[in-house]
């Protein structure tokens, strides 16, 4: 639904979902699937619109990640804390990130500074949000300013040297 609104504005626009269903809920996800591939069709999309890759190989990720302008990670909320892999990867890509609220995520997307939050199942907010963000030159460098400084300070190294500082305190 909110591709289909979203092209009105961007026509030329494809929404690739890079992935596919996760195998351990891919028996309860089939015909969620099978809904969104009806949908999309009955809105009229094709397979120039829309995208599901499948699985996609972790170095070939790379492609679409600089094809994108933006990237959508519409969360629901769960009542578990938990932390996303993709929201991990993705946060220092110098692209923004659009996310819901109230998912418990942990820290990897905080909203307004690498991240743009929006409330869980506001299709509304999360395509004026979309837009927003892709038209306002200014945010944009911001929320990927903060995205690439919250990476670097979560890199492996700037990690890794936390790690040996902490240590070092403990054991003096």
């Amino acid at each position: 639904d909110l591709f289909s609104k979203f092209r009105v504005k961007y026509p030329k626009s494809t929404f690739i979902y890079a992935g596919g269903l996760h195998p351990p809920t891919a028996k309860f996800g089939q015909k969620y699937m099978m809904d969104c591939m009806r949908k999309i069709m009955n809105l009229g999309m094709t397979n120039k619109d829309f995208m599901i890759t499948g699985y996609v190989p972790e170095d070939e990720l790379l492609k679409y990640y600089g094809a994108a302008n933006a990237y959508i990670l519409n969360y629901l909320p769960s009542g578990y804390i938990s932390a996303s892999g993709c929201a991990a990867k993705l946060v220092g890509t110098g692209k923004p990130i659009i996310t819901t609220g109230e998912t418990y995520r942990n820290e990897e997307l905080t909203g307004g500074k690498n991240c743009i939050k929006v409330e869980a199942g506001n299709m509304e907010a999360m395509l004026a949000a979309t837009i927003n963000i892709l038209e306002d030159k200014y945010k944009y460098d911001e929320i990927t300013k903060g995205a690439l400084e919250y990476a670097k300070d979560n890199s492996w190294e700037n990690t890794a040297k936390k790690h040996v500082k902490l240590y070092e305190e403990v054991i003096k």
